[in-house]
């Protein structure tokens, strides 16, 4: 019985250690920079002639520009030869679950022992335009057209093998698909 009890604890101690060594100790980080410009193509406003009140809508178009910083260290004592880190970058209109990718790119890293590797993508431009009446009788008019960013999914690989994945926000796991 002793001998039983001996056997099961190390099939229960091997079992850990053979799913570490299937994923690499990596630690993935994202930094966002944004750089916003807004540009107002009409005022609204509302003007008075005689018994009529004529309202116009506040028009403008906004272009957002993110740039991300991706940072992976490797964690372990091993070094890590031939990664291939892949990122998408999302967009989504405002009001739409549907979410549309942006921009896309991959890039292949060696990382010795506990060092980081940085990668920063190409900023996408997400375009939107607003038009808002002032007064509150016409806001089921407002209408807002165009993508927001909505978050990044990164993928570290070693062959076809997935290694790693990390989603910025965390939110963003529920609505993309995986793989």
């Amino acid at each position: 019985m002793k001998r039983f009890w001996s056997v099961l604890a190390l099939a229960a101690l091997s079992l850990p250690m053979a799913h570490a060594q299937q994923k690499l100790p990596l630690r993935i980080t994202v930094e966002t920079k944004t750089e916003r410009a807004e540009n107002v193509l009409q005022r609204g406003k509302a003007v008075r002639s005689g018994h009529v009140i004529r309202h116009s809508a506040r028009v403008t178009e906004t272009e957002q520009q993110v740039t991300l910083t991706i940072k992976i260290m490797n964690m372990g004592v091993a070094e890590i030869k031939g990664l291939e880190v892949r990122y998408v970058l999302f967009g989504q209109e405002p009001g739409s679950d549907r979410m549309q990718i942006a921009k896309q790119g991959q890039q292949t890293i060696d990382l010795k022992s506990l060092q980081t590797q940085t990668l920063t993508t190409e900023p996408p431009a997400f375009r939107k335009s607003d038009v808002k009446f002032v007064s509150g009788a016409f806001s089921e008019l407002n209408q807002r057209v165009g993508t927001e960013y909505r978050g990044v999914a990164i993928g570290v690989y070693r062959g076809t093998e997935q290694v790693a994945i990390h989603y910025d926000p965390q939110s963003l796991e529920q609505s993309i698909p995986v793989g």
